[in-house]
């Protein structure tokens, strides 16, 4: 295996510490475990075609050394192939199908991370009503589904495309108002940050409730952290059944929610788009409303 990456020094930022970052200066450094890379002159990252990251940020699905889902390098040849016939790298974190773990990682990463975090307590705080604008819907299956108004969200496992160090992603379901995930900031080239809640089986999904970080226990992330807008999609056989745009203009985002009709699905993704911050951004805690598939 060859590898040309360079480990730079952590850097302070307000509010957040930037990981360790890695340097490529030409495809010949991306090559991992037997898959041609591209080296992504944007970032200076390596990236990988992955058949698991499709339709989250680029139409071939990109995955970086860490395993997550990364968008399109800009430099990349659209009808360029890498690795094998089964679909190059798979990815880690956060993909738009399956919710396998991490099958690869940067071997010169030594920075700790939390991947796949299975947690959930029911937050004390009821449904919140959303006074942001939205598009976008389409609907799918909703048999058995009218009216299921329980809190789902320790039903299933949250990860992230990215998350901070100390700021996991299981902070988000913890029951709690003054803890948050935070992302690592903006993906590579500025693309969104990707929040996934999946579950094995189908769930009856009717409401999906996230609020911002207003209340955050260290009062300077209580603003600045969050983001533009939010896509949210409900996946039913790694199909997209729901889709609804929120826009976030303020800071703090406020809390929203979104209403589906009544569906079936195994995956809430959240596409979060414009990151106030650089260094990272995020939410202190979502909620799944609906029920068992079938009543």
């Amino acid at each position: 295996m060859r590898s040309a990456w360079t480990l730079l020094p952590l850097a302070l930022a307000l509010g957040c510490l930037e990981e360790p970052a890695y340097q490529c200066q030409s495809n010949d450094a991306c090559f991992y475990k037997g898959f041609a890379g591209v080296c992504d002159l944007a970032t200076a990252s390596c990236a990988y075609q992955s058949v698991d990251c499709q339709g989250l940020s680029s139409i071939e699905g990109w995955v970086n050394a860490r395993g997550l889902c990364v968008p399109a390098p800009n430099n990349a040849e659209p009808s360029s192939t890498t690795g094998d016939s089964g679909g190059g790298v798979t990815s880690g974190s956060t993909s738009s199908v399956g919710t396998s773990q991490p099958t690869t990682a940067d071997p010169t990463d030594d920075a700790e991370t939390s991947n796949g975090i299975v947690t959930g307590a029911e937050s004390s705080s009821g449904p919140v009503e959303s006074e942001s604008s939205s598009s976008g819907q389409t609907s799918g299956s909703s048999d058995g589904c009218e009216g299921l108004m329980q809190n789902v969200t320790d039903q299933g496992t949250v990860t992230a495309s990215t998350e901070f160090n100390g700021y996991p992603a299981g902070d988000s379901v913890d029951g709690s108002l003054a803890t948050s995930w935070f992302s690592t900031g903006p993906e590579g080239g500025g693309g969104p940050s990707v929040y996934s809640w999946s579950t094995v089986t189908d769930r009856c999904i009717n409401r999906i409730e996230v609020d911002d970080n207003a209340g955050n226990s260290n009062n300077d992330f209580r603003t600045g952290y969050g983001f533009a807008s939010a896509v949210v999609r409900v996946l039913q056989d790694d199909l997209v059944v729901f889709e609804e745009t929120v826009q976030l203009p303020g800071t703090p985002d406020g809390p929203f929610a979104v209403e589906t009709g009544g569906l079936l699905g195994s995956r809430v993704l959240i596409e979060l788009v414009g990151h106030e911050n650089e260094s990272c951004g995020g939410f202190s805690e979502l909620r799944v409303i609906g029920g068992p598939a079938g009543g």
